[in-house]
């Protein structure tokens, strides 16, 4: 308790914090019984490498630099994994000493003790409690690889006897496939990607949307995760030369996840995609999607009308899935009956009716549709649109007193309309059913600890359409974004609420998306531009991704 008082003031005279922060802060140590530092970082929204750096200069220990040093597996190979996940401690550099990090400068006494491991002297130092716990997954992933490396032949076959070796919880691929799927949730990954080629396996995870390099490893450990994964998502281990789908459910730090496996062969053997989803996840609400606040506005103002139909657009991987689940959180109140129909179910809500499309078993998104019609729903929410008759039913049931949510691949909000044309559905239904459209992408938030200041080039002012130099924010890259100078993403809306000018403009006469767009502007809709634009001018994203995203 005297310690956590003598750091809060310590950070209230190095100008860190005020004094009803520290105040603050110390009333949630007492509270939960936890170190200073630690709920300084939770509440006091300051960086966790800014609280570290003063840290240390308070134990009078240095601060190891993750962005200058990095970690060499080779240093602590000698060191087994239990002690430093036990004691929280890493060997990260060799010269004439061994430099060794700690995440918590209370443990400096403890941590000498790995000496007995070394001849040289221990130099230790302070790193952040994100960087000791993603220092931890990744060494012990390497040291997984190297026991497979030891523990399977290179030049074995799938046996009955080798599968039935990868059944058992402790054979060195069974370890290595569960550590793969642990770091990817741990790094908040979307998809693992296993690629062979001609003299390696790469292993990339999808962060952000971006695909990030996490490890390599050999072709014949590669075989033998590779039948892993087969035999825990019910693959054929045999068949090599088609593609396969499957799927896996397992928990990870006390979370169920599903993980949609597909292989399919290349030259140089199969590849290996892995998507992760988090099926009993939260969803946080409607005014954490991202929008603007007028835009979320307009939402709560859509999805409260008793029917019509509302469509989420955009590519693959946009977000729409989330920005339905949270629609229907919003409306899963009691007295109404919600029914979705998906492929697949990406999150369990409960309350929800929610039915998952079977092809195999002829239950499609259209079949499925009409039997939930004969269910008395008052809200439905279909996955994808993917169909004319699909598309039929659901339009159907927006005009007999239905509120229906749906996805459809188009580029903007506009377009959604001309889609469903193009599908089979006369335009005067359209007009009639649908109450709004909304087209979103994902857009990368830069990274808040390394981003720097750019003042806008004439190039950059021409495509953002300012009349006079902005300073914007510009990627850099550091350890804590994995050198990518961005970390998370954000929502990018575009939405069109359709009242009753709209729909009688749109039931009378099939219009251009361009003549519409006009139209749009004019009555002063916000577009997708407008939106990304808005986070460029204040700094949340670059004109890197404003680019990329209105190409």
């Amino acid at each position: 308790m005297q310690l956590n008082k003598r750091l809060a003031k310590f950070y209230v005279e190095q100008g860190v914090i005020d004094l009803k922060t520290a105040n603050d802060v110390l009333e949630r140590t007492i509270l939960n019984k936890t170190r200073f530092d630690v709920e300084l970082v939770k509440i006091g929204g300051i960086d966790p490498l800014v609280s570290q750096r003063f840290l240390a200069m308070f134990f009078n220990i240095q601060f190891l630099d993750f962005n200058v040093l990095s970690l060499d597996p080779e240093v602590s190979k000698e060191v087994p994994m239990a002690y430093m996940k036990d004691n929280r401690v890493i060997p990260i550099y060799k010269s004439d000493k061994i430099t060794v990090a700690i995440d918590n400068p209370r443990s400096f006494q403890e941590a000498l003790s790995i000496k007995h491991y070394y001849e040289q002297p221990i130099e230790i130092g302070l790193i952040t409690t994100d960087q000791m716990d993603k220092s931890l997954v990744n060494l012990e992933t390497k040291r997984k690889q190297s026991e497979v490396l030891r523990g399977l032949q290179n030049d074995k076959n799938n046996t009955l006897e080798e599968e039935e070796e990868l059944r058992i919880v402790n054979a060195p691929a069974v370890q290595l496939t569960d550590s793969i799927l642990r770091e990817a949730v741990s790094s908040q990954a979307s998809d693992i990607h296993i690629e062979p080629f001609e003299d390696l396996v790469k292993i990339r995870f999808r962060i952000d949307g971006a695909l990030i390099e996490n490890n390599t490893i050999s072709k014949s450990v590669y075989q033998s995760v590779l039948a892993r994964f087969k035999i825990i998502s019910n693959l054929n281990i045999a068949e090599r030369r088609i593609p396969q789908d499957g799927k896996i459910r397992q928990a990870i730090n006390g979370n169920d996840y599903d993980f949609r496996v597909s292989t399919i062969p290349t030259i140089y053997g199969e590849k290996l995609v892995v998507r992760i989803y988090d099926i009993f996840t939260q969803t946080l609400g409607l005014k954490y999607l991202g929008a603007r606040p007028h835009q979320e506005a307009q939402l709560r103002e859509i999805i409260t009308k008793p029917h019509g139909i509302l469509l989420v657009t955009g590519p693959t991987g946009s977000g729409k899935s989330t920005t339905l689940y949270t629609f229907l959180k919003e409306l899963n109140r009691g007295g109404v009956n919600v029914t979705t129909v998906e492929d697949p179910v990406e999150n369990v809500i409960q309350g929800i009716n929610q039915v998952q499309v079977n092809p195999k078993a002829s239950l499609t998104f259209s079949s499925a549709l009409r039997s939930i019609l004969r269910q008395d729903p008052n809200i439905i929410m279909i996955g994808e649109i993917r169909d004319e008759e699909t598309a039929q039913i659901a339009i159907r049931a927006a005009i007999t007193g239905h509120l229906v949510l749906a996805t459809l691949h188009t580029n903007d909000a506009i377009g959604s309309f001309d889609r469903l044309v193009d599908m089979g559905v006369p335009h005067y239904l359209v007009g009639d059913a649908l109450i709004g459209a909304i087209a979103q992408r994902l857009v990368r938030k830069l990274c808040p600890r390394c981003k720097k200041e750019h003042e806008t080039n004439e190039s950059e002012m021409h495509l953002l359409n300012l009349t006079e130099k902005k300073t914007i924010m510009h990627p850099v890259g550091c350890e804590s974004c994995n050198f990518t100078g961005y970390q998370g993403r954000t929502a990018v809306f575009e939405i069109l609420e359709v009242d009753d000018k709209i729909r009688t403009m749109l039931s009378k006469e099939r219009r251009s998306p361009e003549e519409l767009k006009k139209i749009l502007k004019k009555a002063g809709m916000y577009f997708l531009e407008d939106s990304c634009k808005a986070l460029v001018l204040e700094g949340i994203t670059s004109f890197e991704e404003y680019a990329s995203t209105i190409a």
